[in-house]
């Protein structure tokens, strides 16, 4: 007490070292905090885009039960032939799971990559609507019947490469569903990759004509993607891995080498 009889007051404030010590401590705490927060994003993300895989395949697997286990025809020329239509009424909705979290707008290309989803958003036909509003996803087009200018060493549909041999078609009941690809992360509605598709050039998931393995090889989801198999079962794929699958009848597991990025 003061000899005026006065107790002093206590001082409540911070020094401004102290200050600067919390500030420390919390600079510190969001900067451990926010890759773990990311990377939590980018799973739940992932665990959505797996779930719209299982649920494109249930809808596969319905569409084969109402048609005498057969799959669909591949028709380049008529945009209601194709699989987002078809798989339509087996679905509800099938807006709400043709798009990956990761990929869920179209970009400037008709052609997807890493970050964007495929599609024409300036489409005028009706009847190819559902290309409009784009996609996330693409199917292993081996599993369609032969398309009937698909013969041994003929192009197909006018594209440039060979849709062959007749024999590497997948026949159903496939011989190992477990291993062969249904739908996947894609940049274009599918395509039918061979153990003979050199690995990119990077990662970035860029839209090729004649390597089709390259439409699906991209690190949507770090160095993976998603896929649903002909036994209904959805997973993350290394892209490494996507040359040991059972994509066609002939399909030959191969080791490959891929680039960091």
């Amino acid at each position: 007490m003061s000899p005026f009889g006065f107790q002093p007051r206590r001082r409540n404030a911070f020094t401004l070292v102290e200050l600067l010590v919390v500030v420390g401590i919390i600079g510190a705490l969001v900067a451990i905090l926010l890759p773990a927060l990311g990377a939590a994003r980018r799973q739940a993300r992932s665990v959505a885009c797996t779930s719209n895989l299982h649920q494109l395949g249930v809808a596969f697997t319905m569409y084969r039960m109402e048609n005498h286990g057969r799959c669909f025809r591949y028709v380049d020329q008529s945009p209601r032939e194709l699989w987002v239509p078809l798989l339509q009424p087996h679905l509800g909705n099938i807006d709400a799971v043709r798009l990956c979290p990761e990929a869920a707008q179209t970009g400037q290309s008709r052609y997807g990559n890493v970050f964007t989803a495929w599609g024409q958003p300036a489409v005028k036909d009706p009847d190819a609507a559902w290309l409009g509003r784009g996609g996330s996803y693409g199917m292993n087009m081996w599993l369609h019947p032969l398309p009937q200018d698909g013969v041994d060493g003929l192009e197909v549909f006018g594209h440039s490469q060979v849709i062959g041999p007749r024999k590497a078609y997948v026949t159903f009941p496939p011989k190992d569903p477990a291993n062969t690809p249904l739908f996947a992360d894609c940049n274009w509605i599918g395509g039918w990759p061979r153990h003979t598709d050199a690995p990119p050039k990077n990662l970035s998931g860029a839209y090729e004509l004649d390597n089709h393995m390259r439409r699906f090889c991209m690190a949507r989801h770090k160095r993976s993607v998603n896929m649903v198999f002909l036994d209904g079962h959805a997973q993350g794929v290394a892209l490494e891995d996507l040359w040991k699958l059972r994509w066609n009848s002939e399909f030959v597991q191969t080791r490959v080498t891929l680039p960091a990025k």
